[in-house]
């Protein structure tokens, strides 16, 4: 097997464990291996067996992406068939059994969020931008890399870019203040779980909109409300202006469109994600409570020593909770089921089998751009949300990838350079909708990159340039 670095995420048992399970399960077979050490998760594909997939996939999608709207639309069965049982229970008044099959409900919408829907959102993103690339530099496009952003910038706003238009738009509407503080509380029923995905981040709060109020002068609200839309009008004007002088084929236009509903796709699952993460968080409190530890322990444990501890009162394993909170540990799938490694084992079989033998510049470093632009500023290394809180303004961030919690701060940064490297993924779609000069594809960025060096990154030709080191 020829293993490929995919991802690295933040050092999570629960997230990194379903990631692994959910793409076992999926019909593809596809193996995802997760090393989870440092303060980090680093995700493997197997590069020879993934690729054969994908074409199917995509030849699949090229014909009819239909198939994408139907698993749109069993993610919001399974998130509402869930909210709708969570919000007219009384949670206390459950037997053990009853809840756990309440638990069963959140872990039935993982399973599919990662067995189904992520994988081909993924998957497609991974493929879909191998081809459309080919084809643009076959035609002889001088810029491949800004016709490919141009081409797959969704005509929607994420989810996280509606929630900020909505909020502005109802504050310019409700004048009286009385009247605007009802709209704050219904927006924040709406709207508390667009902070959260995986990593347990704080919910948007009443404060956090006050915030926004306060550090927002009232002639700036207009600008704000309308900030999101203007922007997709710009990239769609840009998009029928490169479209005709180009002079497209007919077959890129169809690999742009698939990859456009891919991206808009994986932006909506995101979403649906965020709300049965916020919504579940109450279970999992139960569940705790109710076996006399933390909510995260409860996140480290697989569905059958849940159950065993949960109904049976079976004791936990302190020694492998610790294994899993703090690391090394492996996530190794096969035919059957996912095999788990701790410690010495987990570093043996990573040295063996995943090491990263990409040779790394030193000077100057290519990627993909996906919002363009030029910057140049101090180097911020960051790996979760704690750290997000360090960023300074006119930095240049450095991440794996960005989530929802970190939308406030990246307000303070002039450039994003990132490790991830597809369309859908959530720093590629947040960098478009915030204009901030965005590189993606950069392996090892946050071990290349040093806090407080000078870099300049040229989003428009997909450049990274080390000015000086601190």
């Amino acid at each position: 097997m020829k293993f490929t670095f995919i991802a690295s995420e933040q050092f999570y048992f629960f997230g990194a464990y379903y990631s692994t399970k959910g793409f076992l399960c999926h019909d593809s077979g596809i193996s995802l291996p997760a090393y989870g050490y440092n303060n980090h998760y680093t995700f493997f594909l197997d590069e020879n067996f993934c690729k054969k997939y994908e074409i199917k996939l995509w030849n699949k999608a090229l014909k009819d992406y239909s198939f994408l709207n139907k698993i749109k639309e069993k993610i919001t069965f399974l998130e509402k068939g869930f909210i709708k049982r969570v919000q007219k229970i009384n949670l206390e008044q459950l037997t053990s059994r009853q809840l756990f099959d309440l638990y069963k409900l959140v872990y039935n919408f993982f399973i599919y969020y990662e067995a189904e829907a992520n994988p081909i959102a993924r998957l497609l993103d991974h493929y879909g931008l191998t081809v459309i690339r080919k084809q643009l530099s076959n035609v002889k496009i001088p810029d491949v890399d800004y016709a490919v952003t141009v081409l797959v910038t969704s005509s929607k706003p994420s989810y996280l870019g509606k929630e900020q238009q909505i909020f502005w738009q109802g504050m310019l509407k409700y004048k009286n203040q009385s009247v605007r503080n009802k709209f704050i509380q219904r927006h924040l029923k709406n709207f508390a779980y667009v902070t959260r995905s995986f990593y347990d981040e704080p919910v948007l709060t009443e404060q956090e909109l006050n915030n926004r109020i306060k550090k927002t002068p009232s002639v700036l609200w207009e600008e704000k409300a309308e900030e999101i839309e203007k922007s997709i009008k710009k990239s769609l004007i840009e998009k029928k202006k490169l479209i005709k002088t180009l002079k497209l084929s007919k077959n890129i236009l169809k690999s742009a469109e698939v990859l456009q509903k891919s991206t808009e796709l994986k932006d909506y699952i995101r979403g649906s994600l965020s709300k049965i993460w916020y919504h579940s968080e109450v279970v999992f409190e139960e569940i705790a409570k109710r076996m006399e530890t933390s909510v995260l322990v409860v996140k480290t444990l697989l569905v059958e020593e849940l159950k065993q501890s949960l109904i049976n009162h079976v004791p936990l394993n302190k020694k492998i909770i610790q294994a899993r909170l703090n690391g090394p540990i492996l996530f190794l799938p096969t035919k059957k089921r996912t095999m788990i490694y701790y410690g010495d084992k987990a570093e043996k079989l990573i040295s063996r089998h995943f090491k990263n033998s990409q040779k790394i510049p030193t000077i100057e470093f290519r990627g993909r751009p996906v919002s363009r632009g030029i910057a140049m500023g101090k180097v911020r290394v960051i790996n979760n949300l704690t750290e997000a809180k360090k960023i300074l303004r006119g930095e240049i961030l450095v991440v794996s990838n960005t989530y929802p919690a970190f939308v406030p701060y990246l307000k303070r940064v002039k450039g994003i350079i990132a490790e991830v490297g597809g369309a859908t993924v959530h720093v590629a779609i947040i960098a478009r909708e915030l204009s901030l000069p965005c590189i993606i594809g950069i392996t090892n960025a946050r071990e290349i990159f040093k806090n407080g060096e000078i870099v300049k990154i040229d989003a428009n030709h997909g450049i990274v340039r080390r000015l000086n080191r601190r």
